[in-house]
């Protein structure tokens, strides 16, 4: 049931009478399987559901009318599972402080439950409100950690070995409800709105995706996976040409908790059993594409920690020794040529219009493009976090936050990370067909100039537009020069007097760990920063 008004909630739940059900907030966790708040929730009583649609986090500029389109579909899906268990959805747009107060005064809930978030400053500061106000309102507010990150963790070196306990247990099956809240006759339904309703814009023209949202779709997509489509997964991923069909593609739908990480860790454990008992030609899938895959499963909670363990990793740099050191970085106009796809680089322009289209691309061309940004560019992270978050159907703040300055070469315990977009061209489209697909431009070209028109030229790199009978730009920089440049300017940085001592906090709190090394006699446990706050209740995640 959607309401746009806090008035049309007040209309329908004032001739309830008080029966305090159990509230359980949805935020990104928008499915019934494996979901302990709602479990929880219904050993104690009805339940009632909500999602929010919140002006603050949607009219923020990582926010596009691509995510709620997607948040949309799995809002739908949603309501029809919890209806099938005899919960009813309240989707309300509003403020997560009014709203729940509206609702607290007329359902007279004593607990509010929900998983912990990780999320962008906006989510943590209105998780902080929403904390206070369940404090004063005498409510109980019950969150359940979240996949594998671990809030308040004490140090990282424990962090694999809490990660390894989260994902053994079976998945929870979805709640039956013994008892449920009457409550009256629904309204007449009204649709869920669209974006353009909700006034949302789009940083990009789009085209129509088939990642859409919902719990059943993600199944769906995870079992296609497991069962052929992955066979080649560890060797077919870093192309544009055979990633989209040879990857996953879950992670729109593991952004917004369509399914918990701890489902997709045990399906792929049940068919690593199932590849054990069967001959090399019976398997559909091959033990290296599962293991890289699953390595990857915790990859992902692995770099979402690191903001729940150091939230001002949105705004600042790991290692604080790179303060300003793009500050002399290009004006908008480059910035936008990067953001458009008319960088006059073939493979890059194709990798970010491709994005740009439908809202998703591989994880290696992810890190081309950034690193494109950073070193031939010299552009600033921070300029292109946003956007870049807009363009992502599977926006996951903990994962952009920290893949940005990883592959910048801010974090400072990381090897730097500098791709030759000419030579990625020709080690992931030889043929050139994805160039030809997104750069259209460039369609006529003989297979020897498509990754590099200028040469058909004979122009070198420089401002304005190629001569070949095409409208295409020529390359912003020289490669060769600005990678130079770069490197330059980082080993200069890196020679800082205290840049050894700052690495070695950033290690101590954020560095993958295969074991966990020796720890001197009584060394102080690292508290993350986010949680220097009162234990009352969990706050953040």
């Amino acid at each position: 049931m959607y309401f746009s008004e806090p008035e049309d909630v007040v209309r329908y739940l004032s001739p309830t009478q008080p029966q305090r059900p159990e509230l359980v907030w949805f935020k990104k966790d928008l499915r019934v399987t494996d979901h302990l708040p709602l479990v929880e929730a219904s050993a104690c009583g009805p339940i009632v559901g909500v999602y929010l649609v919140e002006p603050s986090l949607q009219n923020a500029p990582d926010f596009d009318a691509l995510h709620w389109t997607f948040i949309r579909a799995c809002l739908a899906s949603l309501e029809k599972n919890l209806t099938r268990c005899g919960i009813p959805l309240l989707v309300i747009r509003g403020e997560a402080i009014p709203s729940l107060t509206l609702l607290h005064r007329h359902l007279r809930f004593a607990r509010l439950w929900s998983h912990q978030e990780t999320g962008n400053a906006l989510s943590y500061r209105r998780d902080r409100a929403v904390a206070r106000w369940a404090g004063a309102s005498g409510v109980e507010w019950r969150e359940s950690p979240s996949n594998g990150v671990v809030r308040r963790l004490a140090s990282r070196d424990i962090w694999s070995s809490i990660w390894k306990e989260r994902m053994a247990p079976v998945p929870h099956r979805p709640p039956r409800c013994s008892s449920r809240l009457n409550l009256p006759s629904p309204p007449p339904q009204r649709p869920l709105p669209t974006a353009a309703e909700l006034g949302l814009g789009s940083l990009a023209p789009r085209l129509s995706s088939t990642l859409r949202g919902g719990e059943g779709r993600a199944l769906r997509l995870l079992q296609s996976f497991l069962a052929g489509r992955g066979r080649d997964y560890h060797r077919r991923m870093s192309s544009p040409n055979s990633a989209w069909r040879t990857c996953s593609r879950l992670s729109p739908y593991l952004a917004q908790g369509c399914l918990s990480m701890r489902s997709v860790v045990h399906a792929a454990a049940a068919c690593r059993e199932k590849l054990q008992a069967q001959t090399a030609a019976e398997r559909p899938l091959q033990f290296g594409a599962l293991s890289a895959f699953l390595a990857r499963c915790h990859w992902r909670c692995h770099f979402i920690q690191k903001l729940e363990s150091e939230p001002a990793i949105e705004s600042r740099d790991f290692h604080r020794g790179f303060g300003g050191l793009r500050d002399d970085g290009p004006g908008d106009e480059v910035l936008e040529h990067y953001l458009t796809g008319q960088t006059g680089y073939p493979f890059i322009d194709a990798c970010m219009r491709s994005l740009r289209a439908t809202g998703w691309i591989n994880f290696r061309m992810r890190a081309m493009l950034t690193s494109f940004a950073a070193y031939h560019l010299w552009i600033d992270w921070r300029r292109i976090r946003d956007p870049l978050a807009r363009y992502f159907i599977d926006y996951e703040p903990g994962i952009h936050f920290s893949q940005l300055q990883m592959q910048s070469g801010v974090t400072g315990i990381n090897t730097l990370r500098i791709y030759n977009p000419i030579k990625q061209g020709h080690d992931h489209d030889p043929s050139g067909h994805f160039i030809r697909r997104w750069v259209p431009e460039l369609r006529d070209l003989p297979d020897p100039w498509v990754h590099e028109p200028w040469k058909a030229a004979g122009l070198l790199p420089g401002s304005g537009r190629l001569q070949l009978g095409v409208d295409y730009p020529r390359p912003l920089v020289d490669p060769t020069e600005a990678v130079r440049s770069a490197r330059t300017k980082l080993a200069a940085a890196r020679r800082g007097p205290l840049f050894q001592e700052e690495k070695a906090r950033v290690y101590q709190q954020h560095g993958s760990r295969k074991r966990p090394p020796s720890r001197k006699k009584n060394a102080p446990p690292i508290v993350p920063a986010r949680h220097d706050q009162p234990n009352q209740l969990d706050l953040f995640s």
